[in-house]
Parts: C-alpha cells; sequence; structure tokens
C-alpha cells in the first residue's frame, strides 16, 4: 500500500545511479524491475526490494521514499 505522500524509486545499478523511474503504485514499480531483471523473485529490504538476475547479484533497487527526497535527489513525481 503506497501513502499519498510517498513513491516508489525504481533504479537499475546496471544503467547507473542517476538513473531512475518514479512510481506511485507499487504494483506498476515491481512490474518493471520484474521485466528489467527477467524473473518476480524480489528479495524484501528494509525500504522496498532487490532485484536480480538469479545469480546472488543485485541489479535494480525498488525503494519506497518520501516524495519530497525523492523530489530532492532530482526526480520528478508523476501525477496519480
Amino acid at each position: 500500500m503506497t501513502k499519498p505522500d510517498y513513491a516508489w524509486l525504481l533504479q537499475d545499478l546496471d544503467v547507473g545511479p542517476d538513473h531512475g523511474l518514479v512510481f506511485t503504485e507499487e504494483h506498476l514499480a515491481m512490474q518493471a524491475a520484474e521485466k528489467i531483471v527477467g524473473n518476480r523473485s524480489p528479495a524484501l529490504w528494509a525500504d522496498g526490494y532487490l532485484y536480480g538476475p538469479g545469480d546472488g547479484t543485485t541489479r535494480v533497487m525498488l525503494r519506497h521514499l518520501p516524495k519530497t527526497l525523492i523530489q530532492q535527489m532530482g526526480y520528478d513525481i508523476p501525477l496519480a
């Protein structure tokens, strides 16, 4: 469940730390992460989920963060 003042930040570590996508809905963010890594097996993490190709490495971080923090990081928040 997403709180109104929070959003989901998806970062693909293979692309670089400055590249990210912001989602207002958890299921949309998870679907995007699953498409990037090619599986539906995330590891639960304190702020969200970690996704990898299945070899023990992490490729995608999906974090549930306050919208103000995401904006301070330089990302735009989509309209809900």
